[in-house]
């Protein structure tokens, strides 16, 4: 038993260090810092959990018993990888991808909103607005702020999105550094449903402590506000 832990330990440390390695490699470098540290929140905050509740099955059915339980479902879990394999990447990888269209940020400074809008056919509304919630978790991945997606009751298939960010640039940087193939993939199933999708504007900068700079913005118009989990 002894012999054998030493090519298990082994094993252990060339995983820990083999992923990790090629999480470095493979993923962008404006996310990779927060992959990484969720990563490692995950593997450490499983060891700690894992240490309280196999101790606790220890105490219950003995250390013989507790690892007879462990080695089973690591044979089950090698069982099943080596009858389904792990799933495909197809549509994940994090790869930059170059951006079909160019976009054109203003001389703004601070915090600036962001204004999309998209005209959509009434046989495909439903299934747009599905497709925002992945577009809002898109966009909140890559920075924006206070994402919200409205629809214009005077003109019927007309849909706003808004959200903010720090600054200027960052749009160039979402539609191009930031872009990768999951992303790409969101915003093409949504220009998918869409009949018409201008290029976003910048509406307005919202800095504080500084003089306030705007572009000026269409009359206001009644709007609901459909939110993740539904409509107001």
């Amino acid at each position: 038993m002894v012999v054998a832990l030493v090519p298990a330990g082994v094993a252990w440390v060339g995983v820990q260090s083999t992923w990790m390695m090629l999480a470095n490699q493979a993923l962008p470098g404006w996310v990779r810092p927060r992959v990484v540290a969720i990563m490692l929140l995950v593997f450490q905050g499983s060891q700690a959990i894992g240490a309280v509740a196999w101790g606790l099955l220890a105490d219950a059915i003995g250390t013989p018993g507790a690892l007879g339980v462990a080695a089973a479902c690591l044979g089950v879990t090698v069982n099943g990888f080596r009858r389904r394999g792990l799933s495909g990447t197809e549509g994940l990888e994090p790869l930059r991808i170059e951006p079909q269209h160019d976009l054109e940020v203003a001389d703004l400074t601070g915090p600036v909103q962001v204004e999309q809008s998209y005209e959509v056919a009434e046989s495909r509304r439903e299934a747009f607005v599905l497709a925002a919630r992945d577009l809002r978790m898109s966009r909140l991945r890559m920075g924006a702020q206070a994402w919200v997606l409205l629809v214009d009751p005077l003109r019927p298939g007309h849909f706003i999105e808004r959200y903010r960010l720090a600054e200027a640039p960052e749009l160039r940087l979402m539609g191009h550094e930031r872009l990768t193939v999951p992303e790409d993939l969101v915003r093409r199933r949504l220009e998918e449903l869409t009949d018409s999708a201008p290029p976003p504007r910048l509406l307005s900068v919202v800095e504080l402590g500084t003089p306030r700079r705007t572009v000026p913005r269409r009359p206001a118009r009644p709007h609901d506000v459909i939110t993740p989990g539904g409509s107001t």
